[in-house]
């Protein structure tokens, strides 16, 4: 992946020692996502600009993804570890130069939160907004 992969994002899984692909522009849950949470604002007459209301959902949204490796994604997770030992110690002289390379990463997925109502969506997001203290 490109770093500058427009829409393209990598989500920290598995506690930070892994990562799981999702582009939020061909992503079929991101928009409606988006929508309930501006509409959530709305209702309660909180001011959220553009910027923030991004930052909420990108926080939040690992609520609609589907379980990866046994465990639920957390979108709001921000400290990468070693995805070899999950220390999150990273040694600033690299005694060896950096180098790309290749893995494999599974692909974010909805199915479960496809299934689920209007209603039970909105409840979902109302909780972790409350959860997040973002209302």
């Amino acid at each position: 992946m490109s770093d500058f992969s427009y829409g393209e994002k990598l989500f920290l899984i598995n506690d930070g020692t892994g990562y799981a692909f999702v582009n939020l522009f061909e992503d079929e849950v991101f928009d409606e996502f988006n929508d309930i949470v501006r509409t959530i604002f709305k209702e309660h007459h909180i001011e959220i600009f553009k910027v923030k209301l991004a930052e909420v959902v990108n926080y939040i949204l690992g609520i609609s993804c589907d379980i990866i490796e046994g465990k639920p994604i957390d979108t709001s997770l921000k400290d990468e570890k070693c995805i070899q030992c999950g220390s999150k110690e990273f040694e600033s002289n690299l005694t060896e130069p950096e180098q790309l390379t290749d893995i494999e990463v599974p692909i974010v997925t909805h199915n479960l939160w496809k299934k689920l109502s209007s209603k039970e969506k909105r409840e979902n997001i109302e909780r972790e907004l409350q959860k997040r203290k973002y209302k």
